[in-house]
């Protein structure tokens, strides 16, 4: 399940379900990929967030999958797509 771009500062709003999250400007240009395990995806995004991974991003996109390994492997597979600058 994809949700759509939000604000990056309405994170907390997001369900804590596993997956990839993605940062990026207004122009939906990818500044950083993030991968989160089911149940820390509000933490892992506020860690990131507290480690300036979010820089020139105004908003977050969440994939959601339904386990670790498709997480590591969707995450893996949009940070050679993107090549994200925080990263």
């Amino acid at each position: 399940m994809e949700e759509e771009w939000k604000p990056i500062e309405d994170y907390k709003t997001l369900k804590t379900q596993g997956g990839v999250y993605v940062f990026a400007d207004e122009s939906k240009d990818v500044k950083y990929i993030g991968k989160a395990p089911n149940g820390r995806m509000i933490v892992e995004i506020g860690n990131s967030i507290n480690e300036t991974k979010d820089r020139s991003a105004t908003q977050v996109k969440v994939l959601y999958t339904d386990s670790y390994p498709n997480t590591e492997t969707l995450s893996r597979k949009l940070r050679i797509k993107y090549n994200p600058v925080n990263n």
